[in-house]
């Protein structure tokens, strides 16, 4: 492959990126192009037109005067296309070098900005609201609770754990069917790998119950009791056939082989399962329903039937990757997620601000005053922090 191409062939791809239109062969050649200081300055810049505008988004008609605006620096390129900075979700979850490359120069364009913009023009105050990082409770079978960071490590015959993920035995001859619980707090995230070769990730609040090993052959069962969580089931030959089962709150997913997320936390009165790879069966009370990849299956608490829809998996799943993005979601929406990770409380001054739309991205080890500067700099709302506490007025 090439190191250097043409001006023109280079604001295509960058035009495909943004637009996310872009291959495969297309990240890969952006990624090389991307080497030359003057192509990244450039790119640089159309990042910083594209995200300056994500961040302004207050209805949907803005999208218009979004595109315009970018259409001037692609060389009308892109005109017929909507913009967004997210990676094709088929490479994303592929963790694509080219897309995280594309990735990086952003968020450090985004950090450059917020680091040279003045904060005298902002009402959040310069305080560290740290962050939420890996940890954990761990709830034996035998009732024992242990905590886990990572200061704190663990290991016995039957898993291991250096306190920012744990890993059961998948050779444990234990043949008595026991159960561990692992809770997640608010401010946390773990990572979990069981007896059979299934990873999951957990997001903040979030709690699963699953035996610490399986019986060959025999069905595979966990209960994710509630919260967030991403499944990379092992896959059934692998597991003398047997099939892998998950349940929460009244609905159970059946899978094969497969990898998708689950949303059921105790504040929301719904369950939301977005399918990434493979294949899986969704029931809920009477109803029951197969789903294939970009789709999701919405469950009400109070209602028997499935809803499906069709998805962005990559904002679905961006926090297992490290990152929030947000598109065109409330104001409520926004700082409940966001609660969840800093381990904030949030508190509204003025209610009718909950239902302000706005859009972004930003990686989830930033200090949460990054986020809510951008958002005050659509002088739609003001917010306050004391401690622990966000205010919005």
């Amino acid at each position: 492959m090439k190191k250097s191409g043409s001006h023109k062939q280079f604001t295509a791809l960058c035009a495909k990126y943004l637009s996310k239109s872009i291959s495969k062969a297309g990240l890969d050649e952006l990624s090389e192009l991307l080497k030359e200081p003057e192509n990244e300055a450039l790119f640089k810049e159309y990042i910083r037109i594209n995200y300056a505008l994500d961040f302004n988004l207050t209805d949907y008609s803005s999208a218009k005067s979004k595109l315009l605006l970018l259409s001037k620096v692609n060389n009308d390129s892109i005109k017929k296309r909507k913009i967004k900075i997210v990676a094709p979700y088929h490479y994303a979850v592929a963790a694509s070098i080219a897309a995280l490359l594309c990735l990086g120069i952003y968020l450090k364009l985004q950090q450059s900005q917020l680091t040279d913009s003045t904060d005298n023009n902002s009402n959040v105050e310069l305080v560290k609201v740290l962050p939420g990082s890996e940890k954990a409770i761990l709830t034996l079978e035998n009732g024992q609770k242990l905590v886990l960071n990572e200061t704190n490590s663990f290991k016995n015959e039957k898993a291991e754990s250096d306190g920012k993920s744990i890993v059961y035995n998948s050779k444990n001859k234990t043949k008595e069917i026991a159960y561990n619980e692992l809770s997640i707090p608010r401010g946390g995230e773990f990572f979990i790998q069981l007896a059979d070769g299934t990873k999951v990730w957990l997001n903040s609040e979030s709690k699963l119950k699953y035996p610490i090993n399986f019986e060959k052959g025999k069905l595979r069962k966990v209960e994710l009791l509630y919260g967030e969580a991403y499944f990379d089931v092992s896959s059934s030959e692998k597991n003398k056939g047997a099939r892998f089962r998950v349940v929460t709150q009244g609905q159970e997913i059946e899978v094969l082989g497969t990898e998708f997320n689950i949303k059921a936390y105790k504040s929301d009165n719904f369950i939301a399962t977005t399918l990434i790879e493979g294949r899986v069966a969704v029931t809920h009370i009477d109803s029951s329903v197969i789903l294939k990849p970009a789709q999701q299956a919405i469950v009400i608490n109070t209602d028997s039937n499935i809803v499906i829809n069709t998805v962005d998996v990559d904002n679905e799943i961006a926090w297992k990757n490290g990152f929030f993005s947000f598109e065109k979601q409330s104001l409520s929406e926004i700082l409940k997620i966001l609660s969840r990770w800093y381990d904030v409380t949030i508190v509204y001054e003025d209610e009718a601000k909950k239902n302000f739309m706005f859009s972004g991205v930003l990686k989830r080890t930033s200090n949460i005053k990054e986020l809510l500067i951008n958002i005050e700099k659509t002088e739609r709302v003001v917010f306050e922090i004391e401690g622990k506490t966000i205010m919005i007025k």
